[in-house]
């Protein structure tokens, strides 16, 4: 949806769209991996090693962890693991996302203002057009 009122609010201005359309491609890139963090969960995960010994880590699990192994046994499976430095990658690279967005509705907004002025000279010419002027009546016979 956001895109489509994009595109309609571009169509005279061809020179943003190129620019819309490879920050739209990056939003859409990053918003899976950008679920996948906003509601996952960090666990605190203890596995028993053939050795007897028991070891625990911290794991990072994706919120469709639960719902794949749901009545198994999620211990025989691997959890999807992401190291702080990929988190911290990650969010540099949407905080560069966001930032550039900023920018580019700033640079739409001074557009648009920018032309503005043609616009509603447009406007008002087109609704000109559209009034009826008044005509006058023919004059009535006069009787004398």
């Amino acid at each position: 949806m956001t895109n489509a009122a994009m595109r309609h609010t571009m169509k005279t201005m061809p020179h943003l769209q190129a620019r819309w359309t490879n920050l739209y491609n990056r939003a859409i890139r990053e918003s899976k991996k950008r679920n996948e963090l906003a509601h996952g969960e960090v666990m605190r995960e203890s596995k028993n090693n053939n050795s007897g010994t028991i070891t625990t880590e911290i794991v990072f699990r994706p919120y469709w962890f639960k719902e794949t192994f749901k009545g198994q046994d999620s211990r025989d499976y691997e959890p999807l693991k992401r190291t702080a430095q990929e988190i911290v990658e990650f969010i540099t690279k949407l905080s560069t996302l966001t930032r550039d967005l900023k920018v580019f509705l700033s640079d739409l907004r001074a557009e648009q203002l920018e032309s503005l002025p043609e616009q509603l000279e447009r406007r008002l010419d087109s609704a000109k057009s559209r009034v009826r002027r008044p005509t006058t009546p023919p004059e009535e016979p006069s009787q004398a």
